[in-house]
């Protein structure tokens, strides 16, 4: 990765850009830590896919966990319960997942 100051990139900038091209990723340095990374679009589209994918994988977990307390609840024989109780059931199945 080649690093530069945002002040450096009007004189460097086809440089720049030839080398984004030719797969190298850039990092132009702007004050306050708020820096601009620049990437070819292959990568890019590589770290959106792998974003989507992670995504949807936390969105099955939630809805498998959700499935599990909903079934935990129906197992308890509970017909009706109360926010403290549904609080309760979820602290109580996030302790045995983690193995507390």
């Amino acid at each position: 990765m080649t690093t530069m100051k945002i002040s450096d990139v009007p004189q460097n900038f086809m440089d720049m850009f030839v080398s984004i091209f030719r797969g190298k990723k850039e990092l132009t340095a702007y004050p306050k830590n708020e820096n601009l990374i620049l990437v070819p679009e292959n990568e890019y589209n590589q770290l959106i896919k792998k974003t989507s994918e992670i995504d949807l994988a936390i969105r099955a977990s939630i809805l498998d966990d959700i499935k599990d307390i909903q079934e935990a609840v129906i197992n308890s024989g509970a017909e009706e319960m109360s926010m403290e109780e549904i609080n309760a059931e979820i602290q109580s199945y996030r302790r045995e997942k983690r193995g507390l």
